[in-house]
């Protein structure tokens, strides 16, 4: 008797019990494991997001904290305030390049001799890794005057779209705040855009468009004007209030209607005269098809490209001359 149910007994298990089990669990079970699944991904999202969130503002914070003995502060209405009453406001001079790439400079490229502002990276802090996203004359310095994007600022152009120059928006931009902080403002080179509302510069002298100015009967370079400006308004400003200068290049910006482009002076011309500028890897045929379909023929930079770099003795002869104006 047991030899013959036991064998009755074992394939009843087996052939109506366990795939009925199975069949259960697999259509009531699942669902359910999947809300538990999806629970648990928004219930991590949201205790991930918390803790980032946490640590960023604790982190600002900690930062206001320890910068509390020199940090700058303004309302809407006020000017910029020291905390520290004893503390004498800095004097700021502000070398403004024209169209320089990244690696327009020696700590950057062993190639280029700019000694000076080498020595000034050396001494005090250089950004490596900042950028830009208007590279685009107009566009970049409204974005240094207002300190936002392009997309907020809307000063697209220089003759139109002066969106900085609106009434109740120029006094909240750059100089006409330093102004009212009580800083000697000083700017002399290429400005740009339209004629500037109000008074904001205590000095100044715009210029830009060539290479060589005439003044008074006497030319020179107009990075030679930068200087001579420059050094006259140090040398003038009253002692007993903080200097904010801005020297604005217009070279090594070139001069897109001549034949030559970019015009060094005479006393120049040595300089990277034996060695050619390296190429960069990019500069090929290939890498321009790669582009976004928005990059053609018809772009600007395009046949800024093909008047000045198109052959490599066109751009060796146009990058030499663009680092002797930056040298």
């Amino acid at each position: 008797m047991q030899s013959s149910t036991a064998p009755a007994t074992t394939p009843t298990a087996t052939t109506t019990s366990t795939p009925a089990a199975s069949t259960t669990a697999v259509t009531t079970s699942t669902p359910k494991n999947a809300v538990t699944q999806v629970r648990r991904f928004y219930l991590l999202l949201a205790v991930s997001l918390f803790l980032f969130t946490g640590v960023r503002i604790y982190r600002a914070s900690s930062i206001r904290r320890q910068s509390d003995n020199y940090l700058i502060e303004r309302d809407d209405d006020a000017p910029f305030i020291a905390k520290d009453n004893n503390q004498k406001p800095l004097n700021i001079v502000l070398l403004y390049a024209d169209d320089w790439s990244y690696n327009t400079l020696g700590a950057m490229n062993e190639y280029v001799q700019t000694p000076n502002l080498d020595e000034l990276a050396r001494q005090g802090m250089l950004f490596t890794h900042s950028c830009v996203v208007t590279s685009v004359c107009m566009q970049s310095r409204a974005t240094l005057y207002t300190g936002q994007y392009s997309s907020k600022h809307r000063t697209l152009y220089s003759r139109r779209n002066i969106t900085m120059y609106q009434p109740g928006k120029w006094n909240k931009t750059l100089y006409p705040l330093m102004k009212k902080a009580g800083y000697h403002v000083g700017f002399y080179g290429k400005w740009h855009h339209n004629k500037i509302p109000g008074d904001p510069f205590s000095h100044g002298r715009f210029y830009f468009g060539r290479h060589f100015v005439t003044r008074d009967g006497v030319e020179r370079h107009v990075t030679k004007w930068n200087e001579l400006d420059a050094l006259e308004f140090l040398e003038n400003r009253p002692r007993e209030k903080p200097f904010f200068l801005t020297v604005s290049f217009f070279a090594t910006h070139a001069i897109d209607e001549s034949k030559k482009q970019y015009i060094p002076t005479n006393s120049s011309m040595w300089m990277y005269k034996e060695e050619p500028v390296p190429i960069p890897k990019t500069m090929s045929e290939r890498h321009w098809k790669d582009m976004p379909h928005f990059f053609n023929e018809e772009n600007l930079g395009r046949s800024r490209f093909r008047m000045r770099y198109e052959t490599p003795e066109m751009y060796q002869h146009m990058m030499k001359n663009t680092l002797r104006m930056a040298t």
